[in-house]
């Protein structure tokens, strides 16, 4: 009963949010799609076979969740256990049910839908709505990680959300709701990943820092230095949290970061979609250049010469399509010359962050596919538009050669 409610509500979506998508049919037509492959994937995976992707994980965070709300016991940490706690939480309510767990996975993706419009609309690409909304939603492996009961669809939602309101609270410095909301938002995502965690920080300091680009009044270097020092203080009270989370010290204070990354490198299992790129920290320029390496494989792995199976097929034509979108965002960028170009290069700078983060710790293109959902969304945004003025371009062009 209660899946069929949540599903009602997703449906109910467009409606109770008409100032976004103003009942325009295709806008609607599309995310009404995005919704029911959803539920089409969730149906097959939960009553039918189990589909790429859905076991490791979402099948141990359900289980997790299950026992959470048949014993009420709970051990809280940042991180998956969170997740867990929450989904047990409402199995407690509603009674342990798969598809449940699936449903609020589509719900999440809704909301996503909702704040990517809301940050399409401040970015003024009000005309691209459509093909933006189609272009994040339908992706093969975004439709299978935002279905599933996996955490992927809460961390998008929470960072789009700091995203929407970093930029809304910059552009209303003297509204405390937005700059609540953004600060609640921020914890959220951070709670959901460790990584996210120390991220959230870098998010806290970029908005600061452009906030005070953005405003006439606040372009003298001692607004800069506050900053700087705001951004610090934030960092030193790190220890008093931790008496909660105690993990937190050796997030940010652990002197052997890099040994511990090389370490999570080298212990992950190999496999067939492994990449052999490993931190070298003999040198300086070696160190560098190793990390560009990694961020290298990371976004557009695999290549050409390394397609051996259907899903290796699968993989490499995403990353084409990410290969494209990062150039038509580039483009975009670079043609634009108005007030627009502060706001899209803040999005890249979240972009190329926050794939940065990702690809430290990631050594396969398996896990990458997953990992991507979370900058995907920003080069749906930026490059979309652009794709398709030059699709426009090249079709007239063969329409009216034609003629």
């Amino acid at each position: 009963m209660t899946e069929f409610i949540i599903f009602i509500f997703i449906l109910m979506i467009p409606f109770l949010y008409k100032n976004i998508f103003r009942m325009d049919k295709r806008l609607v037509g599309i995310y009404v799609f995005l919704i029911l492959i959803r539920e089409v994937v969730a149906i097959i995976n939960v009553y039918f076979f189990t589909l790429p992707g859905s076991k490791g994980d979402a099948i141990k965070f359900h289980e997790e969740a299950e026992r959470i709300a048949n014993t009420g016991e709970y051990l809280f940490s940042l991180g998956h256990p969170v997740y867990e706690i929450f989904l047990g939480f409402v199995y407690r309510i509603s009674g342990v049910s798969f598809i449940l767990g699936h449903q609020l996975s589509i719900l999440i993706f809704s909301l996503s839908c909702v704040v990517l419009l809301k940050i399409v609309n401040i970015l003024r690409m009000g005309h691209y709505k459509s093909q933006i909304l189609l272009v994040y939603g339908a992706l093969p492996s975004v439709v299978l990680n935002s279905t599933f009961t996996l955490r992927e669809s809460y961390e998008v939602l929470f960072m789009m959300m700091v995203v929407y309101l970093g930029i809304k609270s910059v552009k209303n410095n003297k509204n405390l709701m937005l700059n609540l909301g953004f600060f609640v938002s921020l914890v959220l995502m951070g709670m959901l990943h460790r990584a996210l965690l120390v991220y959230s920080f870098f998010l806290l300091f970029l908005f600061i820092w452009w906030s005070n680009n953005q405003s006439n009044a606040l372009k003298n270097s001692k607004k800069r230095i506050l900053a700087v020092f705001y951004t610090i203080a934030i960092l030193m009270l790190i220890p008093l949290f931790s008496l909660v989370f105690q993990d937190m010290i050796f997030i940010f204070y652990d002197l052997n970061l890099i040994d511990s990354i090389t370490h999570h490198r080298e212990a992950t299992i190999i496999s067939n979609a492994s990449y052999a790129v490993n931190l070298d920290s003999s040198s300086v320029i070696s160190f560098i250049l190793s990390f560009f390496e990694i961020y290298f494989y990371y976004l557009f792995t695999p290549f050409l010469w390394e397609v051996s199976n259907f899903y290796d097929v699968y993989a490499f034509v995403e990353s084409i399509i990410r290969m494209i979108l990062i150039y038509c965002s580039v483009k975009l960028w670079y043609g634009t010359h108005d007030e627009r170009r502060t706001y899209l290069t803040l999005m890249l700078l979240i972009f190329i962050s926050i794939s940065f983060l990702w690809s430290v710790g990631t050594t396969n293109y398996g896990t990458a596919i997953r990992h991507r959902m979370m900058d995907w969304w920003i080069i749906s945004i930026l490059g979309t538009p652009y794709l398709v003025e030059y699709l426009r371009r090249k079709f007239k062009k063969i329409y009216v050669g034609r003629i």
